[in-house]
C-alpha cells in the first residue's frame, strides 16, 4: 500500500501542474466575466482577483519548469529565472492584497489604504534583496524569499480579501435573501 507522502513525492509534477492550471484558469475565468458590463461594485474589482489568479498560476508552474530548464541553460540564465520566479510570487500576493482592498466596503475604506501594497512589496524587496541577500540558485534563500513574501504580502492579502468579500455578501447579498 502506498503512503500519501510517497503518493505526491510520485506525482508532484503533476499536481504542480495542475495546481498552477487552476489558479491561471481562476484567473482566466474572471477576465472573461468582467468583460461584460456590470453594475455591481464586486465586478469591477475582479481584475485584481484576476491578475492573483494568472500570475500565481504562472509562479505555480515556474517550480514545475525552472528545474527541467537547469540542465539546459547556464547558471547566469538560472539564478534570473529564480529571481523572475520569487517577484512573481511577491506581484501575485501584492494583486490578492489590492483585491481585499479594494473589495471592503466604502466605509472602511482610506485613501492612503493603496500605499500599503507597494509598502509591503517594496519592503520585502528590501529584506529579500538588500538585508538577507544571496545567491537566487540557492535554496535557502528560495525558501526565506518564498516565506517572507508568503507572510508579508500574502496573508494580509488573503485575510483582507476574505474580510472583505464576507462585509459585501452581508451587506449587498443578505438583504436580498
Amino acid at each position: 500500500m502506498i503512503t500519501f507522502s510517497e503518493f505526491f513525492k510520485l506525482n508532484r509534477e503533476i499536481i504542480l501542474f495542475v495546481y498552477g492550471l487552476v489558479f491561471f484558469l481562476l484567473g482566466f475565468a474572471v477576465i472573461l466575466q468582467t468583460r461584460r458590463s456590470s453594475r455591481l461594485e464586486l465586478a469591477r474589482s475582479l481584475r485584481w482577483l484576476a491578475a492573483f489568479g494568472i500570475t500565481h498560476g504562472f509562479y505555480e508552474w515556474g517550480d514545475l519548469f525552472i528545474p527541467i530548464q537547469g540542465e539546459y541553460l547556464n547558471d547566469a540564465t538560472m539564478k534570473i529565472l529564480y529571481l523572475i520566479h520569487k517577484v512573481l510570487l511577491a506581484v501575485s500576493f501584492a494583486c490578492l492584497l489590492e483585491f481585499g482592498i479594494v473589495v471592503l466596503p466604502a466605509s472602511q475604506k482610506t485613501r492612503g489604504f493603496h500605499g500599503v501594497t507597494l509598502a509591503l512589496f517594496f519592503f520585502w524587496a528590501i529584506l529579500v534583496f538588500v538585508i538577507f541577500p544571496g545567491d537566487f540558485n540557492d535554496l535557502k534563500w528560495r525558501w526565506n524569499a518564498n516565506a517572507l513574501a508568503r507572510y508579508l504580502i500574502g496573508f494580509p492579502g488573503s485575510m483582507l480579501a476574505a474580510f472583505g468579500l464576507r462585509e459585501h455578501t452581508f451587506q449587498r447579498i443578505h438583504p436580498l435573501n
